[in-house]
């Protein structure tokens, strides 16, 4: 299989060329020194896989604020990364950590600086010079911030003001929102990293965009008209279905069963985020129960897809809480 390059010109003035096939650690090598697609594509790679993970750690409610929370940690500290080989466990250590936080914490906005990811080597000049470059691109997306965003961002990150009360005094606006522009700040910095991913054009990327249409279209089918074959099709005849419960279901036919249930009932099943990578897909959805039975399903679901090529031989779910619960203690 022929992948295409793609040559694309980083904030730095290099210039990178690379496809999808790259390994990890090139990847990560290129993103040390600046080369912001790498790290998008890095990124984008892992993103389902981190998704699930944080699935298990926080749930339903925190896993994508959790995720958002270690792209923009690896935006900003990258360079500590010793191990190039090591990425992938680089970047689940900074989410395991983040999810920890955010459990102890019970609530609130997640402060990013109080993780710890691994500890940082001792630099020498020319890996000094890389760190630099990382940090100028930091700015360069900064700087595409609306100000109000951008002051906020530059204050709380990069500046001697870290506490929400004294950035709140020196923007002479409430706490609270200082809270609500740094999530923003959070989500568009995580989604402009993101989008530099596309820059690589790459097969493997369409064939994710491929299958992440396939799910979508195939459960709005099963929602509009209660045909659930498009959905199942990819699925092995003898998938695992793992409930929150630990009930483990085995066989296509009875998680056909049970969706013919939902369906009889009058359930809608509306997907909201679909992500797919290598090996895994997530389907997010939530349900819409009928008015004579509004606790028939949980408000949403997250759905973990493990895959064998193109078939799918394990779902997991994961229910989100009804109102007033909390699945983080």
């Amino acid at each position: 299989m022929t992948l295409a390059h793609r040559s694309n010109r980083v904030d730095n003035g290099a210039v990178s060329a690379f496809t999808a096939s790259a390994s990890d650690a090139d990847l990560a090598r290129a993103a040390q020194g600046g080369d912001t697609p790498a790290l998008g594509l890095l990124l984008e790679r892992h993103r389902a896989a981190l998704h699930a993970h944080a699935l298990k750690l926080v749930g339903y409610a925190h896993a994508g604020d959790a995720v958002q929370d270690t792209f923009v940690l690896a935006l900003r500290k990258f360079d500590q990364l010793r191990d190039p080989d090591a990425a992938s466990a680089w970047l689940h250590t900074a989410l395991r950590s983040i999810c920890l936080s955010r459990l102890r914490r019970n609530h609130g906005e997640l402060p990013i600086d109080e993780v710890d990811p691994p500890a940082p080597r001792r630099e020498a000049p020319e890996e000094n010079i890389e760190r630099l470059a990382l940090r100028d691109w930091v700015w360069t997306a900064i700087a595409e911030l609306s100000e109000p965003l951008r002051i906020v961002a530059m204050l709380r990150y990069f500046g001697s003001y870290s506490s929400y009360e004294e950035i709140a005094s020196i923007c002479g606006v409430p706490v609270g929102t200082v809270r609500s522009r740094l999530n923003q700040v959070k989500l568009k910095l995580a989604d402009g990293l993101l989008a530099t991913a596309q820059a690589a054009h790459s097969e493997a990327a369409a064939a994710a965009a491929a299958r992440e249409r396939h799910i979508a279209d195939a459960v709005a089918h099963f929602d509009r008209t209660g045909n659930h074959a498009g959905f199942v099709a990819p699925m092995t005849d003898d998938v695992e279905v793992l409930f929150p419960s630990g009930l483990l279901l085995s066989g296509r036919d009875r998680l056909e069963e049970g969706l013919a249930e939902d369906a009889a009932a009058g359930v809608h099943f509306v997907p909201t985020n679909v992500i797919a990578g290598p090996g895994l897909s997530i389907l997010e959805a939530r349900f819409i129960n009928p008015s004579y039975d509004p606790f028939h399903c949980p408000p949403a679901i997250a759905q973990i897809h493990h895959h064998r090529g193109e078939e799918t031989y394990r779902m997991v779910f994961h229910y989100a809480d009804r109102e007033g619960e909390s699945s983080v203690s």
